[in-house]
């Protein structure tokens, strides 16, 4: 359940960080947040968990891989998930916010790509 926990507080910091990068300088100021300090928070909070995780254990140090060396990695009941924020563009920036998810698990042939159109009614909810 620790490890839950520390992955409920490292998306919910990450969250967090990705809003106020929004925010104006003004807007910082006003609400006295400080960018910087939030992701050093939140890479401490990554590291933490990876730690706990123990996939580092399973992983050499300054080695490149590729995704089906990290598949070989994993436990038949594991996968793991990378998850990317986009800010979406057409033209011009807009407020909206796309995720994509690339999820590796064992005996795929190829990583799965899923697209959350629906980023901006996500951020700020914490996975339960």
């Amino acid at each position: 359940m620790e490890l839950q926990n520390l992955f409920n507080k490292y998306q919910s910091l990450k969250s967090t960080y990705y809003s106020i990068l929004r925010l104006s300088e003004e807007q910082l100021i006003e609400r006295k947040l400080n960018p910087q300090q939030i992701r050093e928070q939140l890479i401490e909070t990554e590291k933490s968990l990876l730690k706990k995780s123990k996939i580092l254990d399973r992983i050499a140090p300054d080695t490149l891989y590729t995704w089906k060396d990290i598949q070989k990695l994993l436990k038949p009941d594991e996968a793991l998930v990378e998850w990317i924020r986009l800010e979406y563009y057409n033209n011009r920036w807009t407020d909206s916010v796309i995720y994509l998810a690339f999820v590796i698990r064992p005996g795929q042939i190829r990583p799965e790509y899923v697209v959350l159109n629906n980023g901006n009614d996500l951020e700020g909810r914490e996975i339960k």
